[in-house]
Order: structure tokens, then sequence, then C-alpha cells
């Protein structure tokens, strides 16, 4: 990542609010009620950042959304 590349992105994940959880920071990118039961939420950094959010039951996970065979976004 080049350094502009960089500035961008570090731009972009400072319009969410950090949480500091046991020495671990972490992003609050959406609400959790804002992602449906087996529907992904695409959440957008930048062209290379892209965050697909799942919900199953009560579990919330948050995965790449760039494949890494086709450098592109899974789900649009």
């Amino acid at each position: 990542m080049s350094e502009h590349e960089s500035d961008r992105f570090n731009q972009n994940i400072s319009l969410y609010p950090q949480l500091l959880i046991d020495g671990i920071s972490f992003l609050r990118i959406c609400k959790a009620d804002e992602v449906y039961h087996k529907k992904g939420k695409n959440i957008y950094f930048d062209e290379d950042v892209q965050i697909a959010v799942i919900r199953e039951g009560v579990h919330v996970y948050a995965v790449s959304n760039i494949c890494p065979h086709q450098y592109e976004a899974v789900k649009k």
C-alpha cells in the first residue's frame, strides 16, 4: 500500500468510532440491528478494503469482502 493509499485508508476509518476492549482496538462500523439474519452488509472503506458483515442467529461476523483470487468485491 502506497503512502497515499495508507493516508486515504486512515482518513476513511477515522470516521468510525473506535472501541478498546482488553487492549484490542475495534471499529464500530454499523449497528447490529442493521445486519439482517443470513444477509450480508457491505462496509466500503476504499477500493482495497471492504468488509462483509453477516448475521447468523445472535452472532455477527465480519470478514474481508475482497476475493483473494480475483481481487475484487465478492458481494457488491
